[in-house]
């Protein structure tokens, strides 16, 4: 379907709400034959309904649509997405209830107004995901904190079902590169893993 008639049916059934249309910009989603559902061609679609909310949902791409990856920058390291970011959200997450966080995402905007999702495990760099498979409810969030100055610390339980099951704890917005001070409350929260993510970065200042 012709994504500028997509895109004005999404306007007029959905006025106020500005998050999804940030959603499907910075996700880089495309309409299917339906204005109401969308897709990043990787098995994530965003779903519209009839009700005026949206929600996602994961699907065997291979089903439906063509499995079609645009961005050069997919498989790229985390210092290479981070040199060509302009803002991150970093998110410290439990895998189980109660422990020391040993998941951590990074949600980076590029300088080309994309969002792309690290994920790490323990210390270790895992993969790339399509943003979009972190879900609606994280998406909105996320695009919430776009215009912070300085950063922000984000406090309180949020569960991801996407990528990597998880309780997020704690989480960073900022503009990037992030200051010293957020530098030092990532370290204080989890030295192992924010000395990886900060390092693999390229922003780690000698401590």
């Amino acid at each position: 379907m012709d994504f500028k008639k997509s895109l004005i049916n999404v306007k007029a059934f959905l006025p106020e709400d500005k998050e999804i249309l940030k959603i499907i910009e910075v996700c880089d989603l495309e309409p299917t034959d339906d204005w109401k559902v969308w897709t990043d061609h990787n098995g994530h679609n965003l779903i519209i309904k009839n009700n005026r909310t949206a929600t996602s949902k994961t699907t065997n791409p291979i089903e439906r649509y063509p499995v079609k990856i645009k961005d050069i920058y997919f498989k790229a390291s985390a210092g290479q997405i981070a040199a060509n970011s302009k803002w991150v959200m970093v998110s410290l997450a439990e895998g189980i209830p109660g422990t020391v966080p040993n998941i951590c995402f990074m949600w980076f905007l590029g300088v080309d107004n994309r969002l792309r999702l690290v994920c790490y495990l323990r210390d270790t760099w895992v993969e790339n995901k399509m943003p979009l498979s972190s879900g609606i409810h994280t998406l909105r969030h996320i695009v919430k904190n776009f215009d912070v100055s300085g950063y922000k610390v984000i406090m309180g339980s949020r569960y991801i079902s996407g990528p990597y099951e998880g309780n997020v704890v704690k989480s960073w917005a900022s503009q990037w590169p992030p200051s010293s001070n957020m530098q030092l409350d990532i370290l204080l929260t989890n030295r192992t893993i924010g000395q990886k993510i900060l390092k693999d970065c390229g922003v780690l200042n000698d401590r």
